[in-house]
């Protein structure tokens, strides 16, 4: 199954009363998922992060970051 974004980052609307979407990419370069991630804000995210296994294989793993 294709995933279609990189990287999906939620917040809080202007009254912090509903969780939004403010940036979807898919941009693989891992610095630009960290550079969505302000130092004084929290952030709610959904990265596919792929990395290789022993055998020279490839994987998919899609995790949920608190920020």
């Amino acid at each position: 199954m294709r995933r279609k974004h990189k990287f999906v980052i939620y917040g809080l609307n202007a009254k912090f009363t509903e969780i939004v979407v403010l940036k979807a990419s898919d941009d693989p370069d891992y610095e630009a998922f960290l550079k969505e991630l302000p130092n004084d804000q929290c952030r709610w995210a959904v990265y596919d992060l792929e990395y290789e296994v022993d055998d020279g294989g490839k994987r998919n793993k899609v995790i949920f970051v608190y920020w």
